[in-house]
């Protein structure tokens, strides 16, 4: 399984729905709001997760991403999403959702213009180790 649509996975992938799904390596996330559960991709191939037009976040779980290895996040069509540097954040820069967990610096500092830090977004990186 090399190219995954979970257009079917309409509210939530599962806690551990992916755990060592090693021939999973791209899945594209369906429009509207989703939670993905605990340690939903844990050990996974995972390389990279596609953000449709009108994917919505409503959640992650505890390790989502735990030892996921490389992954990077597509937000190029999102409408809510966007990447900067080793981080996801809402369009308007104010919520920092995820921070890769395959980020390999020991230091983030957190941008100003953040007023929310989502929940999980740094539990899935064992190489950070400072937030400021």
């Amino acid at each position: 399984m090399k190219v995954r649509d979970c257009r079917k996975c309409r509210e939530e992938i599962a806690k551990q729905a992916f755990y060592k799904c090693e021939d999973l390596e791209t899945l594209t996330l369906p429009n509207g709001e989703i939670v993905i559960g605990d340690s939903a991709f844990v050990e996974s191939g995972l390389s990279k997760l596609i953000l449709g037009e009108d994917t919505i976040i409503k959640g992650m779980g505890v390790a989502s991403f735990y030892n996921v290895g490389t992954l990077e996040i597509d937000t190029s069509a999102s409408k809510h999403y966007t990447v900067s540097g080793n981080a996801v954040y809402n369009k308007s820069g104010d919520c920092l959702v995820l921070y890769l967990p395959s980020a390999k610096a020991t230091e983030f500092t957190v941008p100003a213009s953040v007023k929310t830090i989502g929940p999980g977004a740094f539990i899935s990186n064992a190489y950070l180790a400072t937030v400021n």
